[in-house]
């Protein structure tokens, strides 16, 4: 491997010691190409590129079958390009034929998420279809699998918070160490919910609001009850409404709601920074 490098050559005489042994510390892709084959040439240029953006979470072996046929062979390559990733020694991806950056940073972008990462991701679309049946089994075996690690019961808590089971939501938090940064968004979750208790309904709120526009108080209540229903950019619109309304309103609560909504969603999210942008340009 070069210096500053994460792809390489591998060779039959090489390929336990720069593949398997390697790929109990790193996911280790390999793509077999032939020089003689345009799309191949292709792929590897794109693959070599792409592998340094992850910066060591993964390393890219490459293999001409030209000249080591038997590492096509072993690994049943049929079609070039052809890409096998072997992880904690084992084959656990493959795909064969050229493919498109898209699909590449895909493939490496979930050999390189940690498990809470991962987790999260095949959560998103469970909730997304309100299947909480199989987000809590998810969760179940994640937590049986890995007891402690913290982020899981943070998730756990989280989607307590989205059934409506706050008191269980509540003591799974309790258990949850303050230094665990992630805890505060299911607990942030859970004061949005405590304090819809206390706000009526959402139906009364969007009629006070549609009486009157200016109503801060409903429109507030309305906020806090979109924040439940993950209508976000709705609750931000009504928040960003109240901040430039009045600022003196309740302590300056267009604000703090608005900042609240925008720690739920996380600093990466793209509607988080879209209305972090907007709420500093008013502010400044």
């Amino acid at each position: 491997m070069q210096p500053n490098s994460h792809s390489f050559n591998v060779s039959a005489q090489t390929f336990q010691s720069d593949v398997v042994v390697k790929s109990k510390e790193v996911p280790v892709v390999i793509l077999l190409w032939a020089q003689q084959i345009e799309p191949s040439v292709e792929m590897k240029m794109l693959c070599e590129r792409v592998v340094e953006t992850y910066q060591g979470k993964l390393v890219l072996a490459t293999s001409d079958v030209a000249a080591e046929p038997v590492i096509a062979q072993q690994l049943g390559v049929q079609n070039l390009p052809s890409i096998r990733v072997i992880k904690d020694g084992k084959l656990v991806e493959q795909l064969d034929g050229p493919q498109g950056e898209k699909v590449v940073r895909a493939l490496f972008d979930k050999l390189t998420l940690s498990s809470s990462e991962a987790l999260q991701q095949e959560l998103q679309a469970v909730i997304d279809r309100g299947d909480w049946g199989q987000a809590t089994a998810i969760l179940q075996e994640a937590i049986n699998a890995e007891p402690n690690n913290p982020l899981f019961k943070v998730e756990a808590a989280d989607v307590m918070v989205l059934q409506g089971n706050l008191e269980a939501a509540q003591t799974m938090l309790a258990n949850i160490g303050d230094d665990v940064v992630e805890k505060a968004r299911p607990l942030t979750r859970l004061e949005f919910a405590q304090e819809a208790s206390e706000l009526g309904s959402l139906q009364d709120a969007e009629n006070l609001v549609a009486v009157n526009a200016n109503d801060l108080d409903a429109r507030y209540a309305l906020t806090v009850f979109q924040v439940l229903n993950r209508n976000y950019e709705s609750a931000l619109e009504n928040a960003l409404f109240i901040l430039q309304k009045d600022r003196t309103f309740r302590e300056d609560l267009g604000r703090k709601t608005m900042v609240r909504i925008l720690n739920l969603l996380g600093k990466s999210n793209a509607l988080s920074q879209q209305y972090r942008r907007r709420m500093f340009a008013y502010m400044h």
